[in-house]
């Protein structure tokens, strides 16, 4: 059966479900007809020839008379574009509009899904492409874009990762992981002070994020602020006292700082934590 203007039920049912008007067949309220009030026709006898029943339990009064108008025959109808059909236009164009949205969300988080299955198979070329494609339906959709620039990272693409990393922080300035990923980039160009600054974006976000903090005061250190350094990584420590890595780089911090008694110290708790760890029995 299909509707007055020819639409298929299945897909006006489908444009329902998307909008949120329909939910089952029990829902259905079968029309008995039609009144005349005025300029709108109000199903109330028992003629009505509805291709598409509404569910008037789901919606406002003042859009089930315009659902009706939209869906219902009746002999007194205005042409397609004049009058009631402009109602009639209107809603047509938002029940497609609304379904082909839909169609293409669920099309990209399908495509996405396999970009996903390949990473983690290590096959980034297509993941790369897969991601891309999603992207391409569903533009601003942050997981999405986020997810191509840590592929990127995987392909050395550091360039293109950095352009990712950037929309997705513009898109949500609370995206810790893409502060971080920016200063990881950074890090690998050698670029400290640009480092310091995106790592210091991410703590703002979640001052106990320990991979950040561990980060952050690598980069002090790399660029002699040993002081700032040892600060972040005593942090550390104060978060979870058998972070072994926490207490060496503490410890190579203090030991530039020319403070040898505490350095050993740290070394020594580090050992202590992992007896595997040559480098601080060495130090």
């Amino acid at each position: 059966m299909r509707s007055d203007y020819g639409i298929p039920n299945l897909v006006a049912v489908k444009a329902f479900r998307v909008v949120g008007l329909y939910h089952s067949k029990n829902e259905y309220k079968h029309h008995e007809g039609h009144r005349e009030n005025g300029d709108t026709a109000i199903s109330t006898k028992s003629n009505c020839q509805c291709a598409l029943c509404i569910p008037l339990s789901s919606v406002f009064s003042v859009i089930n008379s315009c659902l009706e108008l939209l869906f219902c025959q009746n002999e007194t109808a205005q042409p397609f574009w004049g009058g009631r059909g402009i109602v009639r236009s209107f809603f047509l164009i938002v029940l497609f509009y609304a379904s082909a949205l839909s169609a293409q969300t669920e099309r990209a988080a399908d495509i996405y899904g396999v970009g996903v299955r390949a990473y983690y198979a290590q096959d980034y070329t297509t993941a790369l492409a897969r991601y891309t494609t999603a992207i391409g339906l569903k533009p601003n959709t942050i997981g999405y874009i986020y997810s191509r620039g840590l592929t990127y990272q995987k392909l050395h693409m550091d360039s293109l990762a950095d352009l990712d990393f950037q929309k997705v922080v513009k898109l949500d300035p609370k995206y810790l992981d893409a502060w971080y990923q920016l200063g990881m980039i950074q890090i690998d160009e050698k670029h400290y002070d640009n480092a310091i600054e995106f790592f210091s974006h991410a703590r703002s976000i979640n001052p106990k994020d320990v991979n950040t903090l561990h980060q952050l005061g690598l980069v002090l250190y790399y660029k002699h602020k040993y002081f700032d350094a040892i600060d972040i990584f005593t942090q550390i420590i104060q978060i979870n006292p058998d972070d072994e890595q926490a207490f060496y780089k503490r410890g190579l911090a203090k030991f530039n700082d020319d403070d040898f008694v505490a350095a050993a110290s740290d070394f020594s708790e580090c050992y202590r934590i992992n007896p595997e760890n040559t480098l601080a029995l060495e130090q």
